[in-house]
């Protein structure tokens, strides 16, 4: 593993420190952490921009899409199936 330096303005290093305390763990594994939780964070915004990407292609290329009325119907039809305990149906797309 290797070492990393951070400088932290000493009011944030306090918060952390104390977090740490209450916590029964040490500043390093609060950082260590709250870096992994955001690099998760940074990586799933990026798959789901990089997928919003590919489908806006796809929609511009002429590929079927769904009709807004289409899935309207079908999120309330979800709804209902899942508060009545069923499985949703999968909704139509059609042809630009």
């Amino acid at each position: 593993m290797s070492t990393t330096t951070i400088r932290l303005d000493a009011p944030l290093k306090r918060r952390i420190a104390k977090l740490a305390k209450d916590a029964g763990r040490t500043p390093h594994s609060l950082m260590a952490e709250a870096l992994e939780q955001k690099a998760d964070e940074l990586e799933a915004q990026a798959a789901f921009a990089k997928i919003a990407a590919g489908r806006d292609q796809a929609l511009q290329a002429g590929q079927e899409s769904l009709a807004w009325h289409d899935m309207k119907f079908w999120l309330r039809d979800s709804v209902k199936r899942r508060t009545a305990g069923t499985a949703p149906v999968r909704a139509k797309t059609r042809a630009k």
